[in-house]
């Protein structure tokens, strides 16, 4: 009995199907963007602090870890920013902008956490995932 409660907790923790499948989806979508990112940090100066970006707001959401475990559900609103970061990316390609791009990318983060989360959690991530 003790091992089934104990499994039952473990599951509660993992993150659903429809969580990691998002990941995933997010990552191929911007692995292009993500790369040339990578690029310009490696190649321009002024950006050489650039890569310690996604650590600093890895420790700012672990320090917001328990606002972020309060969730109330998915938000529609979270799916409207996530569309509209997608237009935003599709029209900075044909443009060839690259900060337009970058920009994009945080306002899908932030799109689906709050489309996943609900809007509490979408505004406790917005603020670190915005660096």
């Amino acid at each position: 009995m003790a091992i089934g409660a104990l499994l039952e907790r473990s599951r509660a923790r993992l993150p659903s199907y429809g969580v990691v499948t998002a990941a995933v989806l997010l990552l191929a979508l911007w692995a292009f963007t993500i790369g040339k990112l990578v690029n310009a940090w490696r190649s321009d100066a002024a950006l050489s602090h650039a890569p310690l970006l996604p650590l600093l707001v890895a420790a700012l959401l672990w320090a917001r870890r328990d606002q972020l475990r309060q969730t109330a559900g998915g938000a529609t609103l979270g799916l409207v920013i996530v569309f509209f970061a997608g237009a935003l990316n599709v029209l900075a390609g044909w443009g060839d902008i690259v900060f337009l791009r970058s920009a994009a990318l945080v306002l899908m983060l932030i799109g689906f956490t709050w489309a996943i989360a609900g809007s509490q959690a979408g505004r406790a991530a917005a603020g670190p995932l915005g660096l």
